[in-house]
């Protein structure tokens, strides 16, 4: 999976904010791409080969930016995040928006 392709896939996971004007969006958007972009080369496992550079190293990395991030105050809070919160939502979208990218290669 070439740069250009887990740009575009990290574009689909990570839209651009819907009010062209809100600038700290469009900087957490941003942030957000570039942290999942560079867990997709430097993740836990996205080393292992058959899973260098491909779709699964993408999404991987976007699981691990949610998953291992230090974004809420408690533990607790962590938790609800990633298995119930946006987190999950984001996880779930990745996985969404990654099967999309593998039908659209089938055909």
């Amino acid at each position: 999976m070439r740069d250009v392709t887990v740009t575009a896939y990290l574009k689909l996971v990570f839209p651009d904010p819907s009010n062209p004007k809100d600038l700290r969006a469009f900087e957490r958007v941003e942030r957000n791409r570039w942290t999942a972009q560079g867990l997709f080369t430097k993740g836990k496992g996205n080393n292992v080969p058959g899973v260098v550079g491909t779709l699964w190293a993408a999404y991987n990395g976007v699981a691990e930016m949610v998953d291992l991030g230090r974004n809420r105050r408690t533990p607790d809070q962590h938790l609800e995040h990633i298995w119930f919160g946006s987190g999950y939502t984001l996880k779930v979208r990745a996985f969404d928006m990654a099967k999309k990218q593998m039908e659209v290669r089938a055909n």
